[in-house]
């Protein structure tokens, strides 16, 4: 079996969450709702700190920090939420979200990596 490459993982954080985590401080649970490559990235393994070198037992690992949903459409998100509103659940109305666009550019600059 290959190595586990901590770099990537700390690259592929700082490239897809890194520009939000301030907004995720204090959260314990965060949902991610991948579309295109992004559907096989284990995002339990991604790295949040800025060590360098292999990982260790003390890594950041994302899940260390967060209990990670996946959720495979935004529309299934919606329909999750929308349930949890009916049941009650207080939780429900707190919500922190961000995406990229799909502007033709941002899609051509995914497709090439």
């Amino acid at each position: 079996m290959p190595a586990f490459d901590a770099a990537a993982a700390r690259t592929l954080y700082a490239e897809t969450l890194g520009g939000v985590a301030d907004g995720l401080e204090g959260a314990t649970e965060l949902t991610v709702v991948p579309s295109g490559r992004l559907l096989s990235v284990p995002f339990q393994m991604l790295i949040a700190d800025a060590a360098t070198g292999p990982a260790t037992a003390d890594t950041a690992y994302l899940v260390k920090k967060f209990a990670i949903t996946h959720v495979p459409s935004a529309a299934n998100l919606v329909r999750l939420r929308e349930a949890s509103v009916k049941a009650g659940d207080p939780s429900s109305r707190r919500w922190f979200g961000f995406g990229a666009s799909r502007s033709e550019e941002h899609t051509s600059e995914l497709q090439s990596h």
